[in-house]
């Protein structure tokens, strides 16, 4: 026989964070709005006081991709294109998401705008 202890605050917590994403979503304002199909990984590295954001964007050409920086965060958004098959071969499996991404960064502290870089 298990034992399972129930916690009011915990579920009353849990029920709110879902009530929550379910009224963005519908409003539209959710962190991941329903045209994105595919969102990339980051890593946020503090290096003094700089911080250094990495995106993995493999099969993204720099031109399909938006960065746009706040005090307190950071975009980014793109597309990645499919790939084109040629004539006569045919796709047999692909993990690969294509179409629109989005990513939103929270910063764990203000960021000076005029010294940002991106490369």
């Amino acid at each position: 026989m298990m034992i399972r202890y129930w916690n009011p605050v915990r579920e009353t917590e849990t029920l709110s964070r879902q009530l929550d994403r379910l009224f963005d979503d519908f409003m539209g304002m959710s962190e991941t709005p329903a045209h994105t199909t595919w969102t990339p990984t980051v890593e946020l590295i503090e290096k003094g006081d700089n911080l250094h954001l990495s995106s993995y964007l493999p099969g993204v050409s720099a031109d399909d991709v938006d960065v746009q920086v706040t005090r307190k965060s950071v975009l980014i958004t793109g597309q990645r294109q499919r790939t084109e098959i040629a004539e006569g071969d045919r796709m047999l499996h692909s993990d690969v998401r294509y179409g629109q991404f989005r990513r939103l960064i929270e910063l764990p502290f203000e960021v000076q705008n005029g010294n940002v870089e991106a490369s």
